[in-house]
């Protein structure tokens, strides 16, 4: 997850390649979560929706994110960034959502 987070977006901006949230769009929360505020979170999430829907996504544990839930992220199929001014997210919203597979 740092690696996409941190490093990706470095390298390409070294190259001159940068393209902010070029590779994050949007979908529908399937669920809500809390969110901490004035942090940016990025939440490992899980597709729930079926192929050819509109794509809704879940968090992928059940406690949200922190390195301690490592070994859950094994269920994720991306991650959504929720913003440090967003405290909840709520079923329905739509959020920013980058696949971790191709």
């Amino acid at each position: 997850m740092s690696y996409l987070v941190f490093v990706e977006p470095g390298l390409l901006a070294m190259q001159d390649r940068a393209k902010p949230l070029a590779d994050w769009r949007p979908v529908t929360a399937d669920e809500g979560w809390r969110s901490p505020p004035r942090r940016e979170q990025f939440v490992p999430v899980r597709v729930v929706s079926a192929p050819g829907e509109p794509v809704r996504v879940a968090q992928a544990t059940e406690r949200g994110s922190g390195s301690h839930l490592a070994g859950r992220m094994a269920r994720a199929t991306g991650l959504v960034r929720v913003p440090d001014a967003t405290t909840e997210v709520s079923a329905g919203d739509t959020v920013l959502y980058r696949a971790l597979e191709a």
